[in-house]
């Protein structure tokens, strides 16, 4: 990829949007959107796949098959132990956009309309008397209170929960991402067209919108995510053959990081806590085009140096750390079939068990064969409590909460 690396955009239409960006700020940037029901007239459009090309899909073979054993020989335990576990299903409390916060495990209740936490010993509250209807994504800065929603109709509301306070935000930006603290965020500016589409920086008020780069029609390939040290704001992929992928890291000041290259196609990644690792799942040629799990160096400036496979057939979205760095815990599909890696639908349904991976000896741990009230469980993401002593996740199937002890 070329210094100018997404593509290249004349300098006349760049001085263009920043003059029009400027006079939006001046005459909105004070706005905000009330908190109730917005107009929910809008739809959220389906984004098409990444073009790969000609995939040949095959049959199902079994995903767990050379993994380690569990011990199912023996009755129901209450705390993961490598067997049948017992599940707490909180069978009343519809979840979505679950985050472990500063409050405890954190999540959007659609029933309620709210926000609420729920902490260790099963204590439900709710955040503040406000309604928010109709939610369509929410996404959270980790060590504060601060979010920003978006509603079918294009709205956006960067909302503090402590303070009671929201900002409102362009409806052209999309695909968030907010820094631990909650002090910025990145997002992608859609103008409708390529050549006003672009990656982009602002404050929690709201202000001091910053052009990273330009998008153009690599918008899906854009992954705006935030590293834990705040100078990298997203993750671009570019295919560099029919079984490989360069990854680029776009820094928050244009910083030209280096590329590294992964094996496989549709990479997804997730930073650690504290940015030691970067957790990423691919789908090659040949894993049949199921998801592998990766990891790699995190740290600015060796993000992709030594990558170890982790030889494990799920997403790095049903994967979470711990505080520590020291342990992950994943959602992984007892079977899988093939091209599940690129196309994620094919395994929504599929029943998941629970491994924990060593990150000091590399080891796969079986932690849990989930047993509880529904039939099989299939997470669709996974959080530790804040006292790391159980494992949360949400139902792919009803959108349910559930969890399961680990302490």
């Amino acid at each position: 990829m070329e210094k100018k690396r997404l593509f290249l955009i004349s300098g006349f239409v760049l001085v263009v949007i920043l003059i029009a960006w400027a006079l939006y700020a001046i005459i909105f940037a004070s706005l905000t959107t009330p908190i109730g029901e917005p107009n929910t007239n809008g739809t959220n459009g389906n984004l098409p796949n990444i073009n790969q090309g000609n995939i040949s899909i095959g049959n199902t073979p079994s995903t767990t098959g050379d993994l380690p054993f569990f011990d199912d020989s023996k009755g129901i335990d209450e705390i993961a132990q490598g067997g049948q576990t017992m599940v707490t299903d909180y069978d009343k409390i519809k979840s979505e956009f679950v985050a472990l916060t500063v409050n405890g495990t954190t999540f959007y209740n659609p029933d309620l309309s709210a926000f609420q936490t729920i902490t260790s010993d099963g204590t439900v509250t709710t955040l503040g008397s406000e309604k928010f209807y109709n939610v369509s994504n929410v996404t959270w800065a980790s060590n504060k209170n601060i979010a920003i929603l978006e509603y079918p109709d294009g709205s956006n509301i960067l909302y503090d929960f402590n303070k009671r306070k929201q900002v409102s935000l362009p409806k052209e930006l999309e695909k968030f991402a907010i820094d631990a603290n909650g002090a910025s965020f990145a997002a992608v500016w859609n103008g409708g067209k390529p050549d006003s589409t672009w990656l982009m920086t602002g404050d929690s008020a709201g202000a001091d919108l910053k052009i990273i780069e330009p998008v153009g029609d690599q918008k899906l390939n854009v992954a705006v995510s935030i590293s834990p040290d705040n100078q990298v704001v997203a993750l671009y992929r570019k295919a560099t053959g029919t079984d490989s992928q360069e990854i680029l890291p776009i820094g928050r000041n244009q910083e030209q990081f280096k590329s590294f290259t992964v094996d496989g196609l549709k990479f997804k990644g997730d930073w650690s806590p504290g940015g030691s690792y970067l957790l990423y799942s691919t789908a090659s040629a040949g894993e049949g085009y199921q998801p592998r799990l990766w990891l790699t160096e995190g740290t600015t400036g060796n993000i992709g140096y030594s990558q170890t496979n982790l030889q494990l057939n799920t997403w790095a979205d049903k994967c979470t750390f711990d505080a520590g760095e020291t342990s992950i815990y994943c959602a992984v599909p007892i079977e899988l079939p093939q091209g599940s890696g690129l196309y994620p639908e094919l395994a929504k349904n599929t029943p998941d068990v629970f491994y924990r991976i060593d990150l000091a000896s590399g080891n796969k741990v079986p932690l849990a064969l989930p047993v509880g009230s529904q039939s099989s469980y299939s997470a669709q993401s996974v959080f530790l409590s804040a006292d790391q002593t159980l494992l949360y996740f949400v139902d792919s199937v009803t959108g349910a909460l559930h969890s399961i002890r680990l302490k």
